[in-house]
């Protein structure tokens, strides 16, 4: 029985407050030239432990060990030791070992439960395997662990013939393959549906000098189906292809995106097309469009990948709309006409929507149903007409007698302030004109449009209304 209170190797020290034990029962040869052992047991305590299993070993001519290796190590108490304080979980691992005076080999299988890394976190009860036979050269601080992979809840995950790695300076590199289903992404929240692959090939590493990197040469998202969380859409015969490096300057690379359909808030887009690049921590998408309502939307993004938070920026052109096909899809309890027109911004992170302006305009055939803007009168004009037979006459002489009231222009404009949409629709003709002033609450446009994604949503709740003419 061993006991070795604050040990360390070279510039590699445990803490202070640390030992390491080791146990068991060696049996020496006549000749002093070998020893075996059943069971040797090494234990850093609370951290890690390692169990040396039908050992053999020599030393005649040259030191030769060989047996069999398991044990366990827990990452939340390791990881600030090693300087890896977001790395949490813990991970058993075992194999046969072989150790020389100059190499040591070992056919390792590990096995993660609940492993987490910043961000980055295994589902509860998906298990983390990884293997590789590992062979490592002491006196040229060179090694190798070919055959590796590292698999996600099955078959899913990145593999690749041979890893080259050094420990002085510390430095690996690889060749690796990656396949997952999107079955793989409902595991970790991020789809509640996933029909579909992703595939992608290329080299990665990692450097003193330049930190990790990696050179994904082509990588493929074919998704015949994915649905969001929370009932947010589902898109369907989604496909998404190209090529992304990372290192020292961030992302460089470029995609083609496209899909079939997508449907969010109970309305459906289609022919959805558009390129995307990638640059230092962001990707663009300066040309996405796509079909609804019978026009179109052609939208500039901007997401900051590698920034905090995720932010996100949207400039989105609305092109010649349906607004009667509006009418039709949303049912709002208003009756309108006439082509649309306009631009929607947005910016927005994790913590939701930070800034946005709505400026929407039509006047092409534009109108309003004529019982909604008698209403709007009616309310307008209370008290300010004796009587209310005679406010009635007036409001009817005003609105006509057709059933949609037709204006030369109809406008809105809203921006985000203090959490709520502020600002006025205006309807414009030559005998009548009209200003409502608007006050949305995000939150219940947001609730709203996710009932209606989930059955058709007669009304949206939150949204005042005050007319002045």
């Amino acid at each position: 029985e061993l006991v070795a209170p604050e040990p360390g190797y070279g510039e590699w020290m445990l803490p202070t407050d640390s030992s390491v034990a080791m146990s068991g029962a060696l049996t020496i040869g006549e000749d002093l030239t070998g020893a075996s052992w059943d069971r040797i047991e090494v234990e850093w305590p609370n951290n890690m432990t390692a169990t040396w299993t039908d050992g053999r070993a020599t030393w005649a001519d040259a030191f030769e060990a060989t047996g069999a290796v398991a044990g366990f190590a827990d990452l939340d108490r390791m990881a600030p030791q090693f300087e890896l304080p977001e790395l949490e979980g813990f991970v058993e691992y075992g194999g046969p070992l072989t150790l020389r005076d100059t190499d040591v080999e070992i056919a390792l299988a590990i096995e993660g439960f609940d492993v987490a890394y910043g961000a980055f976190r295994m589902p509860y009860g998906t298990p983390l395997t990884a293997g590789a036979d590992i062979r490592y050269v002491f006196e040229s601080a060179e090694g190798a662990a070919d055959d590796w992979y590292v698999h996600l809840a099955g078959e899913d995950g990145a593999e690749g013939d041979s890893l080259s790695f050094g420990t002085d300076p510390l430095h690996a590199e690889t060749a690796f393959t990656l396949r997952s289903t999107l079955a793989l992404l409902e595991d970790f929240g991020y789809l509640s549906h996933g029909e579909g692959l992703i595939t992608a090939t290329g080299t990665a590493g990692y450097s003193d000098d330049a930190g990790p990197w990696a050179n994904i040469s082509d990588f493929d998202v074919q998704a015949q189906e994915a649905a969001l969380p929370d009932a947010l859409g589902v898109l369907t015969d989604l496909a998404l292809r190209g090529a992304l490096a990372y290192g020292e300057n961030g992302l460089d690379g470029d995609a083609e995106l496209n899909a079939g359909a997508i449907v969010a808030a109970g309305l459906t887009f289609t022919d959805l097309d558009g390129s995307l690049y990638f640059e230092e921590d962001a990707v663009h998408a300066p040309n996405m469009r796509i079909r609804t309502l019978d026009g179109a939307i052609e939208a500039e993004v901007t997401s900051r990948l590698l920034a905090d938070n995720f932010p996100t920026e949207i400039v989105a052109t609305v092109l010649n709309v349906d607004l009667d096909a509006f009418t039709r899809e949303f049912e709002p309890g208003v009756t309108l006409t006439g082509k649309l027109w306009g631009e929607l911004t947005a910016m927005a992170d994790f913590d939701g929507l930070q800034d946005a302006t709505v400026n929407l305009v039509s006047f092409q055939d534009f109108s309003v149903n004529r019982e909604a803007v008698r209403q709007l009168l009616l309310t307008q004009h209370v008290g300010e007409v004796g009587g209310g037979r005679a406010l009635d006459r007036m409001v009817t002489r005003v609105v006509g007698p057709d059933e949609q009231r037709s204006f030369d222009r109809g406008e809105i404009e809203l921006a985000l302030i203090d959490e709520r949409f502020r600002g006025a629709a205006l309807l414009r003709s030559e005998a009548l004109n009209m200003t409502i002033d608007l006050q949305i609450d995000p939150e219940a446009i947001q609730e709203a449009l996710r009932l209606r994604q989930e059955a058709q949503l007669e009304q949206f709740d939150g949204v005042t209304l005050e007319g002045i003419l």
